[in-house]
């Protein structure tokens, strides 16, 4: 538990100082990390549906899963957020893509252990910025419930 507490306050404070984080402007120009960082997910998420591992689209499909139960009152939101290296979500997508996903990519050969680096720092620098993914909320009720 200490360890955690100091970890996240190491987080914290290199979060808190932006001229703590890494820039990696200065090495290549923002068009060409643009580019290895959409080349390197799509490549991911390509692997992660082809072997099941988990399905990024199911989302998009709530809606039409829902309307086909006969469920009422149904609502549907969907949103996307533009997010910047070192913020907390970038630091979440940081530590599972390095710790839980990155390991077995790089031994399956979908990227390098290069760009896994190299895209790990991405999200890490505060100069860098991205779209999240898709998040879908569907909701619904039973007729009679």
């Amino acid at each position: 538990y200490q360890a955690r507490r100091r970890d996240m306050a190491a987080f914290w404070e290199r979060y808190r100082d932006p001229e703590a984080r890494p820039s990696l402007a200065a090495e290549r120009p923002p068009a060409e990390w643009a580019e290895l960082f959409e080349s390197f997910h799509r490549r991911v998420w390509d692997h992660l549906r082809e072997v099941k591992y988990f399905d990024t689209r199911f989302g998009r499909t709530l809606p039409a899963r829902l309307r086909a139960l006969g469920l009422e009152e149904q609502g549907f939101e969907a949103s996307a957020s533009f997010q910047s290296g070192g913020d907390p979500g970038a630091e979440l997508q940081r530590r599972n893509l390095g710790s839980n996903l990155g390991p077995m990519l790089v031994e399956r050969k979908v990227v390098g252990r290069d760009e896994l680096e190299r895209v790990l720092a991405l999200y890490a620098d505060a100069s860098f910025g991205y779209l999240s993914g898709l998040n879908v909320a569907a909701w619904g009720r039973r007729p009679g419930g």
